[in-house]
C-alpha cells in the first residue's frame, strides 16, 4: 500500500476530532449562557437586581431569549430603587417579553402597571409645580422677555397706562404691529414693555428714576446749543434723521410723530 493511502485517513480523523471539538466548545459555551441565563431569572425573583444585571450582561452579545428586556428590567428596578421614577420608567415602558412564565410576567406587569402609575403621579405633581412657580413669577415680579402678551396686566406693578402705543417690527420677512405698554406711578411712567406677534420682545425698567409722559418741547427761545446743553439728554445729533432716533428711542415717545418733532426741534 502507497504512502499517500496511508494519510488521507489520518488526515480525515484530524478534521473529525477538530469538528468534535468545536462543537463541544459550542455546546459548552451554550449550556454556560443558559446557566448564567437561569441563575439572573433566579435572582432576578429573589428581587436581587443589581447581580441578575452583573450576570446577564455577560451574555449580553448572545442575544439569548429575554436577555435584554431582562438587563432593562433591572435597571429600571435599580433607578427606581434610587429614587429617580423618571428614568426607571423611560427604561422599561415600550419593552416586551416573549420567554418569560406566566408567573413571570404577571410580576412584570404588576411592577410596570405600579411604576406606570407612580409615573404619573409625579410627571402631574412636576406640571402643578411648575404652572405654580410660573404664577409665582408673574404675579410677584414684572414683565420680562418671553413673557405671554396677555400675562401683561397681571404681575406686581398691576394694569398698564389704557393707552397703549405702536410701533412696528419686521422678522422672518413678515412687518408685525408691536404694543407698547407703560406702567405708571403717581402719573411718572416706571416701566415700559414692548410686545410683538403676542410675547414679550423688550422691557425698560424706570423704576429707580421714573420719567414723565413725554410732552412736545416749547419753542426755543435760547440758542441751539445752550438748549441741547440742558434739555438734550437723548443726543439726538448722533442721528442724522428721525427714523433712526425713534427706533433707539421709541420707549420714550408714545408715537413716530412725538419722536420726530423732538428731532426737528433740535435740528431746525
Amino acid at each position: 500500500m502507497s504512502e499517500g493511502k496511508w494519510k488521507l485517513p489520518g488526515l480525515a480523523i484530524v478534521i473529525i476530532a477538530a469538528i468534535a471539538f468545536s462543537i463541544g466548545v459550542r455546546m459548552t459555551h451554550n449550556n454556560q449562557v443558559k446557566e448564567f441565563y437561569r441563575e439572573a431569572e433566579n435572582l432576578i425573583a429573589q428581587e436581587r437586581y443589581r447581580e441578575a444585571r452583573e450576570i446577564l450582561e455577560k451574555i449580553e452579545e448572545e442575544e439569548y431569549r429575554d436577555t435584554l428586556p431582562l438587563i432593562k428590567l433591572c435597571k429600571s428596578h435599580e433607578e427606581y430603587d434610587s429614587g429617580d421614577l423618571e428614568e426607571a420608567w423611560s427604561i422599561i415602558c415600550n419593552e416586551g417579553f416573549a420567554y418569560q412564565s406566566a408567573e413571570q410576567i404577571e410580576a412584570i406587569h404588576n411592577y410596570t402597571g405600579g411604576l406606570r402609575q407612580e409615573y404619573r403621579a409625579y410627571i402631574r405633581k412636576v406640571q402643578l409645580e411648575k404652572a405654580q412657580r410660573y404664577r409665582n413669577k408673574i404675579k410677584n415680579g414684572v414683565p420680562y422677555v418671553g413673557m405671554r402678551e396677555t400675562e401683561i396686566g397681571n404681575t406686581s406693578l398691576g394694569a398698564p397706562d389704557p393707552v397703549v402705543r405702536h410701533n412696528y417690527e419686521t422678522k422672518h420677512g413678515n412687518t408685525y404691529e408691536a404694543n407698547l405698554y407703560d406702567f405708571k406711578k403717581y402719573g411718572s411712567v416706571i416701566f415700559v414693555a414692548r410686545c410683538v406677534d403676542g410675547e414679550v420682545t423688550e422691557v425698560w425698567d424706570y423704576r429707580n428714576s421714573p420719567r414723565s409722559s413725554y410732552t412736545p418741547p416749547k419753542k426755543k427761545t435760547t440758542s441751539k446749543k445752550e438748549s441741547d446743553a440742558r434739555d438734550d439728554p437723548y443726543d439726538v445729533y448722533d442721528y442724522a434723521d428721525p427714523e433712526d432716533f425713534y427706533d433707539d428711542n421709541y420707549a420714550d415717545f408714545w408715537e413716530y410723530e412725538e419722536a420726530e418733532e423732538y428731532w426737528n426741534e433740535h435740528w431746525e
